[in-house]
């Protein structure tokens, strides 16, 4: 069984200013099982964390001597995540976190330059599905678009 609700908004409410968002939130347990699986009654592995947030904005100058360079930051959240979850074995959860980042951009007549700063807390972290996979911590990251 899976109870839950999702959010997402995208707007521009004014010229130059994007915002993405996003929340979700699923109780999940299972119901009908073999009880020597050990997990009836327990939230599904598969399941994830119960609760996710990400979020970006980014502001693009349009006019005036900041035209063309944009600014944007946002992250991403998440609740707790049992990867392991069995009533016959036990379990095993990995932490919460929130991870923020930030970039800056400038957008010239047939290229698109951006750096992007990545985890700005430095946060330890980890993602996985029965495993343990730590992610980055800090870095930077610079790129480049051309246009033929």
């Amino acid at each position: 069984m899976s109870k839950g609700v999702e959010l997402s908004v995208i707007a521009s409410p004014i010229q130059g200013l994007n915002l993405v968002a996003g929340f979700s939130h699923n109780n999940a347990e299972v119901t009908e099982d073999y009880p020597e699986s050990g997990y009836l009654g327990m939230r599904p592995e598969s399941a994830g964390p119960e609760s996710l947030v990400n979020f970006w904005a980014s502001y693009n100058f349009s006019a005036g001597a900041l035209q063309g360079f944009g600014l944007g930051f946002g992250g991403n959240a998440a609740s707790e995540f049992l990867t392991l979850n069995r009533d016959n074995i036990g379990s095993f959860a990995l932490p919460a976190y929130q991870v923020f980042n930030a970039s800056i951009s400038y957008t010239g007549s047939q290229y698109f330059l951006t750096l992007k700063l990545n985890n700005l807390t430095n946060q330890k972290y980890y993602s996985g599905w029965s495993t343990v996979t730590p992610q980055n911590l800090r870095n930077v990251a610079l790129s480049l678009n051309y246009r033929f």
